[in-house]
């Protein structure tokens, strides 16, 4: 068949800096909340420094610095609405953590996020757009 059995190596990155946590509060409990963008808040302010994500290009997002990126990015859309399509924000995917922070800013907006896979071609993204 002209395959190698060989196993090639992969290389194992390390986590990025800031990453390993001592110790870490608990999630709260979310059956009180009604959605959510609330549940976000409520874990964002009880996690505070804690880490909520990370990835090579964003490095380590912690949950206050994500509920401020998110409000910021709210705060955004809704003084800018001209950048909303009947209620719907496009959102590029690539594979980053900061992405979370988008959808979350376009919830707190109160439109509904529209997730874009760039790599669909030309016509399925003219479609979409």
């Amino acid at each position: 068949s002209g395959r190698s059995s060989e196993q090639v190596p992969v290389k194992v990155r390390a986590a990025p800096a800031g990453w390993d946590e001592k110790s870490r509060p608990g999630l709260a409990s979310n059956t009180e909340c009604q959605n959510l963008t609330e549940a976000f808040i409520r874990n964002a302010k009880r996690m505070g420094k804690a880490v909520m994500a990370g990835d090579d290009m964003s490095g380590v997002i912690k949950y206050d610095r994500a509920l401020i990126g998110a409000m910021l990015f709210a705060n955004f859309l809704l003084a800018h609405p001209e950048r909303v399509a009947q209620g719907r924000v496009g959102v590029m995917m690539p594979a980053a953590a900061g992405v979370s922070l988008m959808v979350m800013g376009v919830l707190l907006a109160g439109c509904a996020p529209v997730m874009v896979n760039w790599t669909v071609g030309r016509a399925s993204l003219e479609h979409v757009l």
